[in-house]
């Protein structure tokens, strides 16, 4: 007994970081942002709708443009009674904990094993608090991706095993997988390494002795099969409420096909960082009588105020209409819901379908100028852009090695005393001070 114990001390070590970093953490208040209706608030309100057990509310724009996992955590921790910051540094923990457990077969020693743990658990983009101290969904992707990871090396390092030693990896491989996919739309950034784990696992199974591939062939199946069940459970529900079988808008083919047909029409001079110029529009009013509708908002208010919001990357006044790229969908869709087709997520996919129709259809006839069929969001490649590309990776790496701008220290939260409210009360958290945020007891 004793000896086991001495065996282990890197164990005891580890629940004392883990409990350090748990108190320190205690000490940072969340940066609140009540006006980021397309983020935070979003988050929160859609929670707000699941602990009320209305799924995620009445439809708009904006119900299922956006994974939902990360709202439905923060009910669920809501409805647990923990603070929000204390479970997501919880929850990452844990993560860190399941990776050192998947790598215990290729790190034999108690130190290695201490120092691999305590290297992840005290990254300090984990408590990094200025842009990341935010309701963010990172808070759970993060974890979600080192679950993806140890459960890929598990089937590597184990491929020789018996399935019911590999069954709990497996299932935590598919659990992870279908929860990432719910929780952002932008996961490319996480295939790479997928992939590279993925090979390595099917080259070690080829290598091994005769029969391991069956093992390994149910133990995907099951992951499958895990997978599967909570991204079948959304889109259940979403089609029960927004008469829509899909997860998020922004994977149906009618949106990508729309917003791919924009893109590939080329009229006037490129402007960098702008998509979908004003002339463009202006090109496509005139053959689209589905697009033409928008005018009125995506050329008027609508359309003005996302130019203004990303003036500070086009350097174009709000006044010009130039809408940068990160800001064009969110001015498409405000758009579309201003002209009444916000009712379901069916209705609003079918006026897109219309208008990728007409648009293609304008383009493939020569009416419009244009390159090839397009889907998605990715816009076409441009003169120049591969210089460019090349600086902001080298910056990228330099702020990536030197933690540049880090700061553990959230800023003070933003939006009227309602927003924040809202915020303190399904957090169950402190907010960082605000003018605003007068003492108000919960209404939990």
């Amino acid at each position: 007994m004793i000896s086991s114990l001495r065996d282990r001390w890197w164990v005891w070590v580890a629940v004392g970081l883990t409990l350090a970093k748990l108190w320190l953490t205690q000490g940072q208040a969340i940066f609140a942002i009540g006006t980021a209706g397309h983020d935070d608030q979003l988050f929160v309100k859609l929670a707000e709708s699941l602990v009320s057990g209305n799924w995620l509310g009445a439809y708009d724009q904006l119900t299922l443009a956006k994974g939902p996992l990360y709202s439905i955590w923060i009910a669920l921790v809501f409805l647990i009674g923990l603070p929000l910051g204390f479970a997501q540094q919880l929850a990452y923990a844990g993560a860190c904990a399941v990776v050192v457990r998947a790598l215990t077969p290729l790190i034999r020693s108690g130190a290695g094993r201490l120092a691999t743990y305590a290297l992840l658990l005290w990254n300090p983009m984990s408590f990094e608090a200025s842009s990341l101290g935010r309701v963010l969904r990172q808070h759970v992707s993060t974890p979600l991706a080192l679950l993806i990871f140890a459960g890929l090396i598990a089937l590597y390092t184990r491929r020789g095993e018996s399935l019911r030693r590999l069954a709990p990896w497996a299932a935590l491989l598919g659990g992870a997988v279908g929860a990432f996919w719910l929780s952002r739309e932008d996961g490319a950034w996480i295939v790479p390494s997928i992939v590279l784990l993925g090979a390595a696992v099917i080259v070690g199974t080829v290598r091994s002795p005769a029969g391991t591939w069956r093992t390994l062939l149910r133990a995907g199946l099951l992951a499958v099969l895990c997978g599967m069940v909570p991204v079948v459970v959304v889109c259940w529900q979403n089609a029960r409420h927004y008469h829509w079988f899909g997860t998020v808008e922004l994977r149906a083919s009618e949106f990508k096909d729309a917003y791919g047909a924009l893109l590939r029409v080329r009229v006037g001079p490129e402007i960098p960082y702008v998509p979908v110029t004003r002339q463009t529009r202006e090109a496509i009013y005139a053959v689209s009588p589905t697009f033409a509708q928008l005018r009125p908002h995506l050329d008027g208010p609508i359309g003005e105020g996302w130019a203004g919001a990303s003036s500070y990357v086009t350097h174009l006044p709000a006044e010009e209409r130039q809408i940068g790229g990160g800001w064009f969908m969110w001015a498409l869709r405000d758009s579309v819901a201003a002209i009444g087709y916000c009712h379901s997520a069916g209705d609003a996919l079918a006026f897109y379908h219309r208008l990728a129709m007409e648009v293609n259809q304008a383009c493939d006839d020569g009416r419009l100028p244009a390159g090839p069929r397009r889907s998605g969001f990715l816009p076409p490649w441009r003169t120049g852009l591969t210089r460019e590309w090349l600086a902001a990776a080298l910056e990228f790496v330099d702020y990536f090695v030197s933690f540049r701008s880090f700061s553990a220290y959230p800023p003070a939260s933003i939006g009227d005393h309602d927003a924040l409210v809202l915020f303190s009360d399904l957090t169950r958290d402190r907010l960082a001070p605000s003018p605003a945020l007068e003492p108000t007891p919960p209404r939990q």
